[in-house]
C-alpha cells in the first residue's frame, strides 16, 4: 500500500489534531530541546506545533511518503523536511519522536534505522515511540475489532513485553512507558464502565499538560520515553 493522500485522508491524518498538541505537550514538559528531529512527519502538522516552542530552534522533518513529505514543506515552513536521515550529523540531534511508525516496519529494517537513530543523537538524546498497544486494554476489550488491526500497512504489532524485549536487545532503554488513553469509541462499558471514565478523565489532563499518568496498558496506544544505554 502506497502512503498517498488517500491513504493519509482515509486514516484521518491529513490534518490538525488534538493528539498531536498532546505528544508537543510531552515534549514541553519533559524536556527542554534544542534540535528535534520527527521521524514519520507525515504532513507536518506536528512539526509546525514543535516549532512554536520557544527552546526548540531546529526541527527536521522526515517520512517515506513523498506525498507527505511535500505537504509538509507547505504546513511545517519553518522545519527542515530532510529526504534520508543520513543528511544528519554525528550527535546532532536532541529528541527523535517517532509516533505511529514503528509497527509499520519489520524488525530487520527497524534494526537499521535505530542503529541510525544512534548515529545522530546527542549523548543524552531521547527518543519517543508510540505503537498501537497489542494486549492492551482497549484491544482486549474490542478483539478482532481493534484498530490496530484496521491497517494492513501494521506489520509489526507487539505487547509490551515484547517491545522491551526488542529495546534491550537493541540497546534501549526505556525509561517511562504509558499510554494515550481511549479514542476509538465507542466501547463496550457494561463490565468496564468506571474504568474506561477514569481513563478518559487522565487522558484528557494528559492532553493538555503533557504529564503521562496512565499506565502503559490503559489504552490504545503504547508510549515509551526511551534513550540509549
Amino acid at each position: 500500500m502506497s502512503f498517498d493522500k488517500e491513504y493519509y485522508n482515509n486514516n484521518k491524518q491529513n490534518s490538525d489534531r488534538i493528539g498531536l498538541l498532546f505528544y508537543s505537550n510531552i515534549i514541553k514538559n519533559y524536556f527542554k530541546p534544542d534540535t528535534v528531529l520527527d521521524y514519520g512527519c507525515g504532513t507536518g502538522h506536528l512539526l509546525k506545533r514543535l516549532s512554536r516552542i520557544k527552546t526548540i530552534k531546529t526541527t527536521y522533518g522526515f517520512d517515506v511518503s513523498e506525498y507527505a513529505k511535500n505537504e509538509a514543506k507547505k504546513n511545517a515552513k519553518q522545519s527542515i523536511i530532510i529526504n534520508s536521515i543520513d543528511q544528519l550529523d554525528n550527535n546532532s540531534v536532541d529528541i527523535i519522536i517517532a509516533l505511529h511508525i514503528i509497527e509499520h516496519i519489520n524488525d530487520n529494517e527497524l534494526k537499521k534505522i535505530i542503529f541510525t537513530f544512534k548515529r545522530i543523537l546527542k549523548n543524552d538524546g531521547i527518543i519517543i515511540f508510540s505503537t498501537p498497544a497489542k494486549d492492551g486494554f482497549a484491544h482486549k476489550i474490542k478483539k478482532k475489532k481493534w484498530i490496530g488491526f484496521s491497517d494492513k500497512t501494521h506489520i509489526n504489532l507487539k505487547s509490551f513485553n515484547e517491545w522491551t524485549e526488542f529495546f534491550h536487545s537493541n540497546d534501549i532503554e526505556l525509561f517511562k512507558s504509558s499510554n494515550d488513553g481511549l479514542w476509538d469509541f465507542p466501547y463496550e462499558t457494561k463490565q468496564n464502565k468506571i474504568l474506561i471514565l477514569k481513563i478518559i478523565l487522565i487522558m484528557i489532563v494528559q492532553i493538555f499538560t503533557g504529564k503521562l499518568y496512565l499506565p502503559y496498558h490503559e489504552g490504545e496506544t503504547f508510549i515509551f520515553l526511551s534513550k540509549f544505554n
